[in-house]
């Protein structure tokens, strides 16, 4: 390509209009080269009019239309001069959307890392983007074949809320689901180049070893994990075959151990355990 007179054209810093293989080279002279005899020769490609297109960065790019037979006159490369800076500016704009999409990534990514997860809708309620982790929880929860929107029950549910966020105040009602023992929730953020689903996965049964991680012994973590389900002292006691008074030493351990104070707390840490858990797992 170092023999493209083009780029040995604009290389040398000339101005950057538009113009044309016979401006800048004889015939001769171009048939003479490897370029022309191996890349543009099968072709029949006898005649080109280029400009060389201002974009950022290290890149370079040249815009070249090519022809057999006749050669480009002074109308082809007057408008192609009226062009270019048309063609700056949609490069300039695509290189901003790649950028506004990466940024976008990043910030899907960035919600993963508390277990949530991502998915940015047009208006027309077809997905643009959507992390990894929303990919996977749409697969376990839904039927889904048509990967461009959302499945049935999403879209439904988006549907009926917009119209209703729009005309109130009051924050969407989320849309949950519940499947195998765990409970989908999806929330709407609105935004002005279409909404963000935000989407959070809990666990409705949380067993010992779900929250093992806090390092109570095995008879505390079993206490814990029903104290989790809104059980009561007495109630954890029928289950286990223990004393009331036994379950209730048990839990005082418990929040010495975990540095709370209540059941709230303590219950709170439980499923914030059981959530990372099931995270490492997926």
């Amino acid at each position: 390509m170092h023999e493209h007179p083009f780029l040995e054209h604009w290389d040398h810093g000339r101005a950057l209009k538009p113009a044309t293989l016979s401006d800048l080279v004889s015939q001769r002279s171009w048939h003479s080269t490897t370029l022309y005899n191996e890349v543009y020769r099968p072709f029949h490609i006898e005649h080109m009019l280029g400009v060389a297109v201002r974009v950022s960065g290290p890149c370079k790019m040249h815009v070249v239309a090519m022809r057999e037979k006749v050669d480009f006159d002074d109308r082809d490369r007057h408008t192609l001069d009226l062009l270019t800076p048309h063609l700056e500016a949609a490069y300039r704009y695509a290189e901003t959307a790649g950028d506004l999409r990466a940024q976008l990534a990043t910030l899907l990514q960035g919600l993963e890392i508390d277990g949530s997860a991502a998915i940015h809708v047009g208006r027309d309620r077809r997905i643009r983007h959507m992390s990894p982790h929303a990919q996977g929880l749409l697969i376990a929860y839904f039927h889904w074949t048509d990967r461009s929107r959302l499945p049935a029950p999403v879209d439904d549910w988006l549907r009926r809320q917009v119209p209703a966020t729009e005309a109130s105040f009051a924050p969407p009602r989320p849309l949950v689901v519940e499947r195998d023992g765990r409970r989908l929730t999806v929330q709407i953020l609105h935004s002005h180049g279409g909404p963000f689903l935000l989407l959070s996965e809990r666990k409705l049964r949380i067993s010992p070893a779900d929250i093992a991680s806090l390092g109570l012994s095995p008879r505390e973590t079993e206490v814990l994990a029903w104290l989790a389900h809104g059980k009561s002292n007495a109630e954890i006691a029928g289950i286990l075959g223990l004393a009331p008074a036994t379950i209730k030493h048990c839990l005082e351990r418990i929040y010495g151990k975990l540095d709370v104070g209540t059941r709230a707390a303590a219950t709170a840490l439980a499923v914030a355990a059981a959530g990372s858990r099931g995270q490492r797992r997926a």
